[in-house]
C-alpha cells in the first residue's frame, strides 16, 4: 500500500469492493469507522528514524552485520526491522536517508542531535508527497 493522503484513504474506503459481502450497513459503518480511525492516527505519529531504517531502543542505526560485542544481536536488528515502517528502497548514510521514489533517488536529512528531520518532516502526514510504500496495511 502506498502512503496516501487522508482524504484518498477515505473515499478508497469509501468506494470499498463490491464484491466483499456486506452483511449489514451497522457492519460496514462500524469497519469504516474503524479503519479510517486507524489510519487517522497512524498519519498523525510523530516520524522516527526506526520508521526509515531498523534502530535499537535508543535511536541508533542498526546494521545487519552486529557484532554481538556491541551487545546486539540478529534477533535484535530482525526486531528493529520489524518496526520499520516505509517498505521502500532505503539506503542511510549518517544523517542522511536516500530512498527511491517514482524512479528517482530523493534524500531526507535527519538530525541525530536532536532527533527531527528537516525540510519540516514532523510526522507520517508529512512524508505523503515522497510517494513512499507502506510495509503495513489498514
Amino acid at each position: 500500500m502506498k502512503l496516501i493522503s487522508m482524504t484518498d484513504f477515505v473515499l478508497e474506503q469509501h468506494n470499498w469492493s463490491p464484491t466483499q459481502v456486506r452483511f449489514d450497513n451497522e457492519f460496514s459503518n462500524k469497519r469504516f469507522r474503524s479503519v479510517v480511525s486507524k489510519y487517522a492516527n497512524f498519519l498523525k505519529q510523530p516520524l522516527t528514524l526506526g520508521m526509515f531504517v531498523p534502530c535499537d531502543d535508543d535511536g541508533n542505526v542498526l546494521d545487519k552485520f552486529i557484532h554481538i560485542v556491541d551487545g546486539k544481536t540478529s534477533s535484535d536488528f530482525k526486531q528493529a526491522k520489524s518496526k520499520v515502517l516505509f517498505n521502500t528502497d532505503i539506503q542511510y548514510d549518517k544523517h542522511i536517508i536516500y530512498f527511491k521514489s517514482k524512479e528517482t533517488y530523493q534524500r531526507v536529512e535527519y538530525n541525530t542531535l536532536t532527533d527531527r528531520f528537516f525540510f519540516g518532516l514532523k510526522t507520517i502526514e508529512d512524508c505523503i508527497h515522497l510517494h513512499l510504500d507502506l510495509a503495513v496495511s489498514f
